[in-house]
């Protein structure tokens, strides 16, 4: 599952809906497993997959991340 969860791309779904319902449910499997990704990973996981439409959410999210330095909170992986 963690496999399939890192391969996980963007531009094989529908929509970016159809990719995060794809992606917490994989989560949510490997957490009945046992093996669990922290929150950031998740979040990464994600950023890292975005492009074209959403390369200005992606930038603009690490922006903050980089002004606010340490002040900086990485948000729950629910909430993402």
């Amino acid at each position: 599952m963690e496999a399939e969860l890192s391969s996980l791309i963007l531009d094989e779904h529908t929509s970016i809906e159809d990719y995060l319902v794809k992606f917490r449910s994989l989560v949510a499997a490997l957490k009945g497993s046992r093996e669990t990704k922290l929150d950031n990973e998740c979040n990464f996981m994600i950023l890292s997959k975005l492009k074209g439409l959403y390369q200005l959410f992606y930038s603009t999210f690490y922006s903050k991340m980089d002004a606010l330095g340490d002040n900086f909170k990485i948000p729950c992986f629910e909430l993402f």
